[in-house]
């Protein structure tokens, strides 16, 4: 069953619940800024696993996706924007990726990166419609690169999201096709 997981990130931290936090990193990382998103991670590992931080192992593939050494059917993936954080775990490959919604130049990114069909369904929203259906479109795209896990070594323009009903989805690939409900 996936599993998502998502926080605020602080302002700031106390001293107290840093050092509980750092914790679940390694000692290199906790002489740095602390990695929220490693944290987050670690400590879903150590409680859904029942591993102990320091036998948490990570490895990363051909395209630098990491994954969890010595636990095949525990898969997971982050994201972060603006003060918020995610982390999505399942048995199977999973993506998850979230954006903050900002005024942005919607049309002239979609037309650089989407693939034609959804650059031109996006043109015919309504104005007050395009901004929410460009960030849908870029969060679904970056979660399927990231459930492949070859990053951006697969161009956006290349992958193709279409909406059937409310709470249906489907992207395509060249010569792949997987749905998302």
């Amino acid at each position: 069953m996936i599993e998502v997981y998502i926080g605020k990130i602080p302002e700031k931290i106390e001293p107290e619940l840093l050092r509980e936090l750092l914790r679940h990193v390694s000692v290199e990382k906790s002489r740095k800024l602390p990695d929220l998103l490693s944290i987050l991670v670690r400590s879903i590992i150590c409680r859904k696993l029942q591993l102990k931080n320091s036998e948490i192992n990570f490895s990363n593939n051909l395209y630098g996706k990491p994954h969890l050494c010595n636990a095949t059917d525990f898969q997971f993936n982050v994201s972060h924007s603006g003060e918020w954080i995610a982390c999505a775990v399942d048995k199977d490959q999973i993506g998850v990726d979230i954006e903050k919604i900002e005024p942005i130049d919607s049309i002239s990114i979609s037309e650089r990166f989407f693939s034609s069909e959804e650059y031109n369904n996006l043109l015919i929203k309504n104005r007050n419609e395009r901004l929410a259906y460009f960030y849908e479109l870029w969060t679904m795209e970056e979660s399927y690169i990231k459930v492949v896990g070859k990053g951006l070594a697969i161009p956006l323009h290349s992958v193709a999201v279409k909406r059937y009903r409310q709470n249906y989805m489907e992207i395509e690939e060249v010569n792949s096709h997987i749905q998302y409900y």
